[in-house]
């Protein structure tokens, strides 16, 4: 049997304080949190990582209810993750797969041209495999 997938957040303690965590399981998903303090301007971000399953709309809505969670009110809110989908539709564009909040939208940005936009290897590419073509680790 595969072992639970792990997560982790990194937080520089010169930088920022005041980090509080969260994390929880999701149909067999991790989903972390960490709220924190910028020292030098006061600004509170919350970071949230998930390791997804891909395909799973219920999943995502989880993550989005998730990154809203109790707490002070975030400054910043950043999802990152391995999402396993891709979330670039056919004309190019990206598709968001968090619903637009109180506090405004998410967007990712590209890397820049001339560097790899796939975040997997050119065999795991490939029309054999199942899972996971194209982009599928995101920032938000």
């Amino acid at each position: 049997k595969r072992p639970p997938d792990g997560l982790m957040i990194a937080v520089r303690t010169d930088v920022w304080e005041n980090a509080a965590s969260q994390e929880i399981q999701h149909g067999g998903v991790a989903f972390g949190l960490v709220d924190v303090t910028h020292i030098m301007t006061g600004m509170r971000v919350r970071i949230v990582t998930a390791h997804c399953r891909g395909g799973r709309e219920e999943q995502l809505q989880a993550l989005a209810d998730f990154a809203d969670a109790e707490g002070k009110e975030p400054d910043v809110t950043v999802i990152t993750g391995d999402f396993n989908e891709d979330f670039t539709e056919a004309d190019g564009k990206v598709r968001c797969p968090f619903p637009e909040r109180r506090a405004g939208s998410f967007t990712t940005l590209a890397r820049e041209p001339g560097l790899p936009q796939v975040s997997r290897p050119p065999h795991k590419q490939l029309p054999d495999q199942k899972s996971g073509k194209g982009k599928i680790d995101w920032i938000w």
